[in-house]
């Protein structure tokens, strides 16, 4: 299994559910299975890097710049 895959299997494992029983999973839930930061489009963007080089979605925290965590 990639290495994406294993990391995120949390994530897609609930999306999975929810499609399942749904029928639909809209981008709103997509990010917030993968903790993605809604409202600040630098943060997002860190965090999809920092998933992509292998970080656990949910495992990091996101501060945005400029403000003290």
């Amino acid at each position: 299994m990639p290495r994406l895959v294993a990391n995120c299997w949390g994530s897609i494992a609930g999306l999975a559910h929810q499609l399942y029983t749904d029928g639909e999973v809209p981008q709103s839930d997509v990010d917030k299975a993968l903790f993605l930061p809604l409202d600040d489009p630098d943060a997002r963007s860190f965090a999809l890097a920092n998933i992509r080089s292998g970080a656990t979605p949910g495992t990091f925290g996101v501060t945005p710049a400029g403000v003290r965590g």
